[in-house]
């Protein structure tokens, strides 16, 4: 394969590799309201070297930034009733937790990917004489943009397990605010997705486009120059 179409590769591989939509799944379990749920089961245990003390510890204070963020004030009718179906409602999101963290796993080897194959096509581009200012510039642009959304995932990944963990029934507002701030950061986590397509398509896509006719340009001046210095040996 010629490298200029190698080019053309990389522009239809980054326009693939990030989905619009993350979880179509993890959407539908997290935005599940508490109230309509029927079956399931926790599970708070933890692998990692943090004390239950702390997590505990840690586990409130954000629960408690969490209902100071959105004020959330339950009358008692609501809060009885959030007691007697929150449970089911953690069952529900146990499943989703799961997924939100293969997620998180998979979106950053992808973006890892993406960003790996662009900074090499930049370097190459540069051996072959092009000026990729202006791609560098982009590639930094889409790092910020890769780093804004895997900030989104990772604080969404937290709230929905802090749902799952937390004993609902002790703190029915801490669990509605939780929930309430998951939907919020699986909303910015669908329009930073589709951002980054966006840009992909609209702006780094014409940029290797772009390059891609400076390169064919320049190999056809190559060709002709190799040809006419045959032609001249041959008289």
């Amino acid at each position: 394969m010629k490298f200029k179409d190698k080019i053309i590769v990389i522009s239809i591989v980054v326009l693939a590799a990030l989905p619009v939509f993350y979880s179509r799944a993890v959407a539908e379990d997290t935005t599940s309201d508490p109230n309509t749920a029927t079956s399931g089961s926790t599970d708070g245990s933890t692998t990692d070297d943090t004390t239950v003390e702390d997590k505990t510890a840690k586990l409130k204070e954000r629960l408690q930034e969490r209902k100071d963020e959105i004020h959330t004030k339950l009358t008692e009718y609501k809060k009885n009733r959030l007691k007697s179906r929150c449970k089911n409602a953690q069952g529900m999101l146990t499943s989703a937790n799961a997924r939100i963290k293969g997620v998180e796993t998979s979106r950053k080897k992808v973006h890892e990917n993406l960003l790996n194959r662009l900074v090499k096509l930049s370097g190459q581009l540069k051996d072959k004489g092009l000026d990729v200012t202006e791609l560098n510039s982009q590639i930094e642009t889409l790092k910020g943009m890769i780093a804004g959304i895997e900030l989104e995932i990772s604080d969404y990944k937290q709230a929905v397990s802090d749902v799952v963990e937390m004993t609902c029934v002790d703190d029915p507002e801490a669990f509605r605010a939780s929930l309430d701030i998951a939907k919020e950061k699986l909303k910015a986590i669908k329009t930073s997705s589709a951002e980054i397509r966006a840009y992909l398509k609209d702006t780094i896509k014409v940029t290797l486009k772009g390059l891609r006719a400076q390169l064919e340009s320049q190999e056809q001046g190559e060709d002709s120059s190799d040809d006419s210095n045959n032609t001249g040996g041959e008289q």
